[in-house]
């Protein structure tokens, strides 16, 4: 058996492509990732603290949509 892993940016362009096919609160999920995530989250993995309470927000709204 295969597995298929992608990780960071990679996964957000999959995401991208497969969004518009996803149902419910799973779109709802996708389109909030889709428009702050990269924002939100260096590349060099390195958080200001403004950064950190902004993705620290982030999580919030993402977990507040009810499934």
């Amino acid at each position: 058996s295969f597995t298929y892993q992608v990780a960071n940016r990679q996964a957000l362009a999959i995401l991208k492509q497969t969004a518009e096919h996803l149902r419910s609160y799973k779109a709802d999920h996708a389109g909030l990732a889709l428009q702050e995530y990269s924002w939100l989250t260096p590349q060099n993995g390195r958080y200001s603290q403004v950064q950190i309470q902004d993705r620290e927000q982030f999580v919030g709204k993402f977990f507040e949509i009810p499934p």
